[in-house]
């Protein structure tokens, strides 16, 4: 799958769980390869590379 489609299918799932105290929550991706995000991404990506360094 690729990083907009990912995205789009996270954008597509917030809804479904309402933030009543409006904190700031912060989108990441956990992926098992390395994805180039797109340029206007607000999201944090992380391989697992990432995750054992």
């Amino acid at each position: 799958m690729q990083a907009p489609a990912l995205e789009a299918e996270l954008a597509a799932r917030v809804p479904q769980y309402p933030n009543q105290r409006n904190a700031t929550i912060g989108r990441r991706f956990f992926t098992r390869q390395k994805l180039s995000p797109p340029a206007d991404s607000r999201a944090r990506w992380h391989d697992l590379e990432d995750l054992y360094r």
